[in-house]
């Protein structure tokens, strides 16, 4: 690289007659040389993502993490007719319905390796597994809801479960809250506190279906696909698949 070109040096060229007092061909040559910098810098920083703590904040609570993961667990069995019995801080029981025996269950790793009859419970476990694909293949129906919020002005959460392919680093997956007024302005606030939606107490619909799909169509979609480019998940280099996996309209 330095063989080819001196940033420093390209720079000083272009700025250091700040009255701008060259001739006009060593304007020319200044504007060139600037543009070549700006080029190469381009070049050397393309394949590179844009940097968001977005991406990173979720892995920096790994407890909470779990307590979700045996949230989702308990939930899904329960709908099923099985049960859930929390054995201790470590371990929990599982009975997926009235026919299965129960699976004595813990997410510490350490714990499973030291004791034979439990089962190690994490994302790719079978169970868990089954239980994700079961629920992300539900109607869409089923994946709406409406509740009260201490809000000026009714709001849509709209939850969006993306999957990027190609690019510097490869695939990844990503969960992405979209929320919009019912004029289509974003509303941030609701996006930032997403999981305390899904904890409050149901209502009553005020959109018709028309003005769903208009929100949807015209506002949130749109919204995504600017947020997904932002983030550095899409682009000409990286392709995506999005799936909505929740509706809520917020009163």
């Amino acid at each position: 690289m330095n063989d080819r070109l001196s940033y420093d040096q390209l720079y000083r060229e272009a700025l250091s007659d700040p009255e701008l007092k060259r001739t006009r061909e060593e304007l020319e040559a200044a504007m060139s040389n600037a543009r070549e910098a700006r080029r190469v810098v381009f070049e050397l920083f393309q394949d590179l993502d844009r940097f968001s703590l977005d991406d990173y904040q979720p892995l920096a609570d790994i407890d909470e993490g779990k307590a979700r993961l045996v949230a989702f667990l308990r939930a899904a069995v329960e709908d099923q007719g099985g049960r859930y019995r929390k054995i201790d801080a470590c371990r929990f029981e599982l009975t997926l319905d009235a026919r299965s025996a129960p699976i004595l269950c813990t997410l510490d790793r350490d714990l499973a390796q030291t004791d034979d009859e439990l089962v190690l419970m994490g994302l790719d476990h079978p169970v868990l597994s089954r239980l994700s694909e079961q629920w992300r293949a539900a109607s869409p129906a089923g994946i709406g809801a409406v509740t009260k919020g201490d809000l000026e002005q009714p709001a849509v959460l709209s939850m969006w479960w993306v999957q990027s392919f190609g690019g510097g680093s490869g695939s990844g997956a990503y969960i992405i809250p979209i929320a919009v007024d019912l004029e289509g302005r974003r509303v941030p606030a609701i996006e930032k506190r997403y999981r305390d939606v899904f904890r409050t107490s149901a209502a009553h619909p005020v959109l018709k279906p028309s003005e769903r799909a208009e929100l949807m169509h015209g506002h949130i979609e749109p919204t995504l696909q600017r947020e997904l480019s932002y983030r550095g998940i899409a682009s000409p280099e990286k392709g995506y698949a999005s799936e909505l996996v929740a509706w809520v309209e917020v009163r």
